[in-house]
């Protein structure tokens, strides 16, 4: 028996497990393994998750029966508790994601805290506010999964994202509990002065992709000023030269929410399924940019809403973030 046979045979029997036929039935047809000490010897982080040498322990840390439902576009889990019910390792213990039997990635859970960009997705431990322990920006029904930096690249760089994947994208939809989300389109980044400061003019339209009506953060409503202190607005990167990224925060304090409100219905707009909003912001503040090709993308943001305050008669309020499509911006001298 060879070694890539034997790795097959213990994915189907810790995935499986006696309540199921077959890998992709039941609720473990997606679950979250939290990895042995020591699971990932062997581990080729360069190569495709089932290339590795990896033991899964028999129970899952989540699976289906724990998710309401599943934002692809954002990777936010919706629980059908809360997290402060669920059981955190401690940091950077691994998990691994599994969809009907197979291997799909694995990642790394970390404190908040953390500065630290992993080449693999991660999970945040929760922290304790009182005598709960709840996420820090997350609503308490929320696991992110968040984004990895592999190894070869750096923040601001396009690299494959291995949370899209198709695997597990079609068990969350064969189960309802995939939600797409929303697509962010980077359409236009002007700079329109570039003085001591730099103010950079841009256009981006936001669609709903998600079955369901969803009200968005819109900087019409919301206010140019307040909007910002969700988002840094546009990112401009120059992925040639060592000279970072440059974001208006660096030259201006953001316009905060007033004391004891955390959002305002005031503020969304609501798109019904497939349908888009556009729109153009000045946003000034910016560092002196020099003269250089720029990678342009923007985080377009959600705010943090509680679970019973998200579902509205005609839709439901989105959470999360979406990084945007990239533009190419040059400056001269």
């Amino acid at each position: 028996m060879t070694r890539k046979m034997w790795f097959i045979l213990v994915m189907v029997a810790g995935v499986a497990g006696a309540g199921s036929t077959t890998p992709n039935e039941g609720s473990e047809a997606f679950a979250i393994y939290i990895l042995e000490e020591g699971a990932l010897n062997g581990y080729r982080w360069d190569e495709t998750p089932d290339t590795g040498w990896i033991v899964l322990p028999r129970e899952p840390w989540l699976d289906l029966d724990d998710i309401a439902s599943y934002d692809f576009s954002t990777h936010c889990i919706y629980l059908e508790g809360t997290t402060s019910s669920r059981y955190f390792p401690e940091t950077g213990t691994h998990f691994a994601v599994v969809a009907d039997g197979e291997l799909c990635y694995v990642g790394s859970f970390y404190h908040i805290s953390s500065s630290c960009m992993g080449r693999d997705p991660r999970i945040a431990t929760p922290i304790w506010r009182g005598e709960r322990l709840t996420p820090l920006f997350d609503p308490e029904d929320v696991i992110r999964m968040g984004e990895s930096y592999p190894i070869g690249t750096r923040a601001g760089t396009t690299a494959k994202d291995v949370r899209d994947d198709e695997r597990v994208r079609a068990v969350l939809d064969r189960a309802d509990k995939l939600r797409a989300g929303l697509r962010v389109t980077l359409d236009d980044v002007t700079v329109v002065d570039r003085a001591d400061t730099t103010t950079v003019r841009y256009t981006f339209t936001v669609e709903n992709l998600d079955a369901d009506a969803l009200y968005v953060l819109d900087p019409e409503r919301i206010g140019t000023e307040l909007f910002h202190y969700y988002t840094n607005g546009v990112v401009l990167w120059n992925p040639s030269e060592r000279t970072g990224s440059f974001w208006s925060s660096l030259k201006k304090t953001p316009q905060q929410p007033a004391p004891g409100t955390q959002w305002n219905h005031d503020w969304f707009t609501r798109l019904g399924s497939r349908e888009s909003m556009t729109r153009t912001v000045i946003l000034r503040g910016y560092p002196r940019l020099p003269a250089a090709k720029y990678t342009c993308y923007l985080i377009y943001p959600g705010a943090h809403v509680a679970k019973e305050a998200r579902r509205l008669p005609d839709g439901r309020i989105w959470f999360g973030h979406v990084r945007s499509s990239e533009l190419t911006v040059t400056l001269a001298e």
